[in-house]
Parts: structure tokens; C-alpha cells; sequence
């Protein structure tokens, strides 16, 4: 692989991975508002039981992608593999351009014209390293979600399908704090190249993600003047 096309497979796992905390995120505000807005959930029980089950079925396929096996599809383990190979390519500095800044004698505070320069050191070897343990470390996590997905989400295993799934789930358990350290290390992983080799850092998460309590809040002022309209109907009888 050559460097513009480790780039590019690391930009493209960077947009997946991004697209997968999108999901995760709005999970996280549904069972977060879930309990404060128990009401006006139930206005459309069906409704966020579906987007659930939908979300999970998405975050759990994608990020197994993400990090599956096979060689020809793309995925964060190259994009690993290819950084190890080719450690070279990555600069052992960064030069930093600053101003010296110095007080007067009246007090003010004045910045000279001068510029320092100065090189620091970023250590690939070392991040390198820090990244592999990483993954090593959440080698049973990959392999939870690997089966994860082979047994539930892509094939009807009939192993799943004697034990049951709510047994066969419960002792193959894959958590929410799972998708996490796994997105966080994709994006890592992703971002090591983009930023030392482009010097362009991304965004994890979109900017508008967090508005979903803005619909609630107004599920809430509609179900608050339903209950007075019908509440005048009462009254009027």
C-alpha cells in the first residue's frame, strides 16, 4: 500500500467510525432521556423500541467491519498493519513557530518580533507501540463482536437458536462501553494517520447530535395541551 492510499483507507474508516458514534451517541440520549421523559416516550413506544433495535443492529454490523479480518476489505487492522510496515513514513518532529514575550518596564505586556523556533519530538515508534497494546487488549472485545455479528446479525446460528438468544447474548455480553473503546481506538488508529501525514485533524462527532431532548421537550408541550383540551371537554359536559 502505497502512503496516498493509506490516506485514503484511513480516511474512509474515520467517516465509518464516525457514522457509528453518530448512532451510538443518539443511543446514548434515548436511554439517558428515556427515565426524565418517560411519558412522552410512551406517546410512541413502538416507535423508539424500533430505533433501538435498528441502531444496535447498525453499530454492531459496522464496527465489525471495521475490524474485520480479511485482507481485502478495508478496515482498521491494515491500516495498523500498513503503519508498522512503513513507521518511516512518519515524521519523528513537528517544528513549532512561536513570539517571545516579555513585560516592559510599564508594565505591559509587549510581544517581540522575534520568532522561535523549536522542534518537538512526536515519538512514532512509541505510538505505534501504545496502539498495538491497545488493540491486543481488546482482542477479546473484537472476537465478543465478531461472533456477535456472525451468529446473530449476518447468519440465524443455530447454536443461538437452541440456547436462545437472550441466553446466548447474556454470556457473550456486548456492551455500549465496548462500542466505545473500540471506536476510540479506530479513531486513533485513523487519526494518526491523517493528522501526521496530512496535519488535518476530525471532527468524532457531529455538531448538531446532542438536539434530540428538543424533540421530546415538544412532545411534552403538546401532550401538556391535549391534556387541557380534554380536560375543558370534561368540564363542559
Amino acid at each position: 500500500m502505497k502512503k496516498e492510499e493509506l490516506i485514503e483507507v484511513a480516511s474512509f474508516c474515520h467517516d465509518r467510525a464516525g457514522l457509528i458514534n453518530q448512532d451510538l451517541y443518539i443511543v446514548r440520549q434515548i436511554l439517558k432521556l428515556a427515565a426524565k421523559y418517560k411519558e412522552e416516550i410512551e406517546v410512541s413506544p413502538a416507535f423508539y423500541t424500533m430505533i433501538l433495535d435498528s441502531l444496535e443492529r447498525s453499530i454492531v454490523i459496522e464496527l465489525a467491519k471495521l475490524f474485520d479480518r480479511d485482507d481485502s476489505s478495508l478496515q482498521v487492522n491494515k491500516v495498523l498493519e500498513t503503519i508498522r510496515d512503513n513507521i518511516d513514513w512518519f515524521p519523528k518532529t513537528r517544528r513549532v513557530e512561536t513570539s517571545n514575550v516579555i513585560e516592559s518596564n510599564n508594565g505591559k505586556i509587549e510581544t517581540r518580533s522575534e520568532k522561535i523556533i523549536f522542534d518537538v519530538p512526536l515519538e512514532p515508534e512509541k505510538r505505534l507501540n501504545d496502539l498495538i497494546f491497545r488493540k491486543e487488549e481488546l482482542s477479546n472485545t473484537i472476537e465478543k463482536l465478531r461472533k456477535l455479528r456472525n451468529k446473530v446479525y449476518a447468519h440465524n446460528d443455530k447454536r443461538v437458536l437452541l440456547d436462545g438468544q437472550e441466553k446466548w447474548m447474556k454470556e457473550n455480553g456486548f456492551s455500549l462501553d465496548d462500542v466505545e473503546n473500540l471506536l476510540g481506538l479506530a479513531f486513533d488508529i485513523c487519526d494518526f494517520v491523517l493528522v501526521r501525514l496530512t496535519g488535518e485533524g476530525r471532527h468524532r462527532k457531529a455538531i448538531n447530535i446532542d438536539d434530540f431532548e428538543k424533540t421530546l421537550k415538544y412532545v411534552q408541550m403538546g401532550r401538556e395541551h391535549w391534556n387541557k383540551e380534554i380536560e375543558k371537554l370534561i368540564n363542559k359536559e
